[in-house]
């Protein structure tokens, strides 16, 4: 039997997990949530690998998985112009959140996301955004009543003495 980087990294993983979990545990409830959640999930996962990869069968050489290509072209070109594409829609939410604050902004870029990009209908793109609006706000604004800092157009109002 021969250890690979396979093996070393679903055994970091357990150990990470591990470490994470037993450390939220002694936060509160609402804080330790989602990574206890996530944590737990993970730690199964990578057992899972890891002993699947330490006592399973050795695979041939002739069973490796193909190379994957995005394009015939060589040039690169259009994953190129896509890559810029959503790296500009990322820093355009990341503005959006630091001009009216995160809870504004979920509704404000599903909406542009689904309209501008997407191409939907706007019957689809209205529909779409307001599932995803009630499920952030049920969710984080409501069960886990989870802070949200205001944005640089909030403060700015507040500071003016226009919002209280």
């Amino acid at each position: 039997m021969k250890l690979s980087g396979k093996h070393f990294m679903s055994f970091g993983l357990i150990l990470c997990t591990s470490y994470l979990v037993i450390t939220a545990l002694k936060w509160p409830f609402k804080t330790a949530l989602f990574p206890v959640t996530i944590g737990i999930s993970v730690f199964f996962m990578a057992t899972a690998v890891f002993l699947m990869d330490l006592f399973g069968k050795e695979k041939s050489d002739s069973s490796e998985a193909l190379d994957f290509k995005l394009s015939e072209s060589g040039d690169g070109e259009p994953e190129l112009k896509r890559t810029i594409n959503i790296f500009l829609w990322i820093l355009g939410w990341f503005l959006v959140i630091l001009l009216i604050g995160f809870p504004l902004s979920v509704p404000i870029y599903v909406m542009a996301l689904l309209r501008f990009r997407g191409k939907e209908s706007w019957r689809l793109t209205i529909i779409l955004t307001a599932v995803a609006w009630a499920f952030f706000y049920g969710i984080f604004i409501k069960i886990l009543n989870t802070p949200f800092m205001d944005g640089w157009i909030q403060r700015g109002l507040m500071y003016l003495g226009i919002l209280s």
